[in-house]
């Protein structure tokens, strides 16, 4: 709901220069404009639209995933098969907590300095996040969990990228518009992960000589990471087509603004 009101009341942080004035973005237009990007693919140009779909999907399932992840994690640990104490839990959360600020301090901007594509940073997260759950699934030992902790944290680097992807594919005039809508997806999908995974995860125990075995959440969290490969490497290998509207090519993370040639009508991408 905040999202929302931001959108319809203040304006997009451009330059004058930047702004396109030959369109209606102020108010609640911009909303209408953020309906029009996912449902009206004429919008942005079909090979936008799915593109758009196709990163906010990613995002969505990261969302999903990780949000369940959080929520059940500390009853797993605090439970067979690894049976920590309170501050070995708390001290283990601490850790990963700073650990996936680190990837996104340091890990992300050497993979971008080093030319890597948006979607094969993306992939890479996902890659990570899938080997994690499946060790998790499968933990007997402290050092286990230390490893799939590890490889957990740079499952934060399919957000950034899937934002910036989601940005080249529309006018700045739109950005507003377009992260309004796909945080609600966002929000919904978190929602729904809460309550899925807290029905889903059961302590590991014995009844009636069946063993529940805890793990069966994170195989539910891998499967779940693995639905977003597709997504990513269509992403990765589907030239894109020239576009529809005036947005330059997918510009990398850390990007010049000064450099843009975004609002210009003069731009060199449409002639």
């Amino acid at each position: 709901c905040i999202a929302i009101l931001y959108l319809l009341f203040m304006p997009e942080s451009l330059t004058w220069k930047e702004r396109d004035f030959s369109t209606n973005t102020k108010g609640f237009s911009k909303f209408i404009n953020g309906l029009k990007i996912f449902f009206y693919p004429k919008y942005t140009g079909f090979s936008n639209w799915w593109r758009v779909w196709a990163a906010t999907g990613v995002i969505c399932i990261g969302i999903f995933s990780a949000i369940g992840g959080v929520e059940i994690q500390n009853y797993f640990l605090y439970n067979r098969p690894l049976q920590w104490s309170y501050d070995h839990i708390g001290y283990y959360s601490a850790a990963w907590s700073g650990l996936m600020g680190l990837v996104l301090l340091i890990v992300l901007p050497v993979f971008v300095a080093i030319g890597l594509s948006n979607a094969f940073i993306g992939l890479i997260g996902s890659v990570c996040a899938i080997t994690a759950n499946v060790i998790i699934a499968n933990v007997k030992t402290n050092w286990e969990m230390y490893i799939a902790g590890a490889l957990q944290s740079m499952q934060q680097l399919g957000f950034p990228v899937m934002r910036t992807i989601l940005a080249s594919l529309v006018r700045p005039e739109d950005h507003g518009a377009i992260f309004t809508i796909s945080s609600s997806f966002q929000m919904v999908a978190s929602v729904i992960s809460t309550i899925v995974f807290n029905e889903i995860y059961k302590p590991e125990t014995v009844i009636s000589g069946h063993k529940i075995n805890a793990g069966i959440a994170f195989w539910v969290m891998a499967s779940m990471w693995a639905t977003s490969i597709p997504l990513i490497l269509l992403l990765l290998f589907c030239k894109q087509r020239k576009r529809s509207i005036d947005v330059e090519e997918e510009r990398p993370l850390l990007y010049d603004e000064s450099n843009s040639s975004y609002g210009s009508k003069n731009n060199n991408n449409i002639q």
